[in-house]
């Protein structure tokens, strides 16, 4: 019985919050989106309904690698931090290695949990910019003059661009607040 405490904390530990929420969910955003801006939320509605459950097996596993582009993507263009400003890689790295070798199980889940949401902020961030860039690239693009710009879309694409950069913002937050709770359990 205690093994299957184990497997359901493991799956809901690590799988469920890290790579659902923080990898699978953004990079599926980034997927569907850019499908829909590519032809239509209509079209991709009914793609969807009609594919077998393989084929969103493997859309999902593609959302997971969508979100790691994503995320270098983000890193690279300076809009996501993999780790703290005031670390270099080395030192975090091995301040990461003394606090897992240190904090307690409860202090590990919180910092996972901090890990989580800086990642799952800063990847739908990303994954949501790439909507709004798209989209405006399509209305304004000679290439689909016949899909005509409606201004009750406008609103959307405000809202979006607005929860990119707050998203972008809660990313930032949360590196340090990740720091500051691995180096104040190492006080």
């Amino acid at each position: 019985m205690n093994w299957i405490v184990q497997v359901l904390e493991a799956l809901y530990g690590r799988f469920l919050l890290l790579d659902l929420v923080a990898k699978i969910v953004p990079g599926a955003f980034a997927i569907t989106s850019t499908a829909a801006v590519l032809s239509s939320w209509e079209k991709l509605s009914q793609t969807v309904q009609r594919m077998p459950w393989w084929a969103l097996v493997l859309w999902a596993g593609a959302a997971w690698t969508v979100a790691f582009a994503l995320q270098v993507i983000g890193e690279t263009v300076r809009a996501l931090r993999d780790l703290p400003t005031s670390k270099s890689r080395e030192d975090w790295y091995a301040t990461l290695k003394k606090f897992n070798s240190q904090a307690d199980d409860r202090q590990r889940q919180q910092a996972d949990r901090l890990l989580v949401i800086k990642e799952a902020c800063g990847n739908t961030s990303m994954a949501v910019g790439l909507y709004v860039l798209l989209s405006l690239i399509r209305f304004s693009s000679s290439g689909f003059r016949h899909q005509r710009w409606e201004w009750s879309q406008a609103p959307a694409l405000i809202i979006a661009a607005a929860a990119s950069i707050v998203l972008a913002l809660m990313h930032r937050e949360h590196v340090k607040r990740h720091q500051l709770y691995v180096e104040g359990v190492l006080k």
